[in-house]
């Protein structure tokens, strides 16, 4: 049973992240297996604790599906186990900038990474028409936010190194 979005109820528009890459069927089938043999291996070495505890972490990796989402309370992280969910809300007046990338191999879809309180950076991807209205909403509930755009930052940060590798050539 799927498990109900916590933003399901919310009369607001909520901007779901996308492009989390989905597993292949053959990694979920070979991690299972992976978990098989930590199984085994516990009852059968000296190395019993070791063996279980990765067992455990890498079938709990295995279950684990997160979803972001921009809603009118912030960004919201869902992380959903087959046993447990957890809710994670970073409200906007703690959001202090978002940062934006486009990425020229996927035209569709703009990188956003957000910073909450000069320590946390959380980045998901979102639909370029969902990016205009995320800043029109979080300068709406924030006006301290800041936009930065990314490309521009790589640039500057691609001649920097450039530069410095000539000086480095010509010493």
């Amino acid at each position: 049973m799927e498990r109900k979005y916590p933003w399901a109820d919310l009369g607001t528009p909520v901007y779901i992240g996308i492009g989390r890459k989905e597993r292949k069927a053959w990694v979920i089938v070979y991690a299972w297996f992976c978990v098989a043999v930590m199984v085994l291996c516990t009852f059968i070495t000296k190395y019993h604790l070791p063996c279980a505890l990765l067992a455990i972490f890498l079938a709990l990796a295995i279950l684990v599906k997160r979803t972001d989402a921009v809603t009118e309370r912030g960004l919201e992280s869902f992380i959903d186990v087959k046993f447990f969910s957890s809710l994670e809300i970073w409200p906007w007046d703690e959001i202090e900038a978002v940062t934006y990338e486009v990425n020229p191999a996927v035209p569709d879809t703009t990188l956003l990474y957000f910073t909450h309180n000069e320590v946390r950076t959380r980045k998901a991807f979102f639909k370029n028409e969902d990016v205009v209205m995320i800043k029109v909403l979080a300068s709406k509930k924030n006006k301290n936010i800041k936009f930065y755009d990314g490309n521009e930052y790589r640039e500057e940060a691609r001649e920097l190194n450039a530069s410095q590798k000539r000086r480095r050539k010509k010493k």
